[in-house]
């Protein structure tokens, strides 16, 4: 049975794609993007979506940035759905010792 919090992990995407327009005057996210943030997030869970995105966008600017500076950066889009499957494994495999990791900075 599919978790209900899938929708969330789309929803969220879904609001950047409708004002990426707006934004940037062109298109920042297709809705492939966000069908697979919907299908790693029920997989996931609530608690492990954000910290999902957040790995899978600093991913992929230290990959963009790396194609530029190496000259390798086109005009055209970096696809941004293999950094989301990547931040979705890697918070999948090791969630629970990140959330450890982070919280006990504000450990005293």
């Amino acid at each position: 049975m599919v978790s209900g919090w899938g929708s969330f992990g789309g929803g969220d995407l879904v609001v950047l794609a409708w004002i990426s327009p707006y934004l940037f005057g062109k298109e920042g996210m297709g809705l492939g993007d966000v069908k697979l943030m919907a299908g790693i997030g029920a997989v996931i869970g609530l608690t492990n979506i954000l910290p999902a995105l957040f790995l899978a966008s600093v991913l992929g600017l230290a990959v963009a940035l790396f194609m530029k500076k190496r000259g390798m950066a086109q005009e055209g889009y970096i696809p941004f759905g293999p950094f989301l499957s990547l931040g979705g494994m890697i918070v999948y495999l090791f969630g629970s010792n990140i959330w450890e990791a982070y919280l006990s900075l504000f450990r005293w």
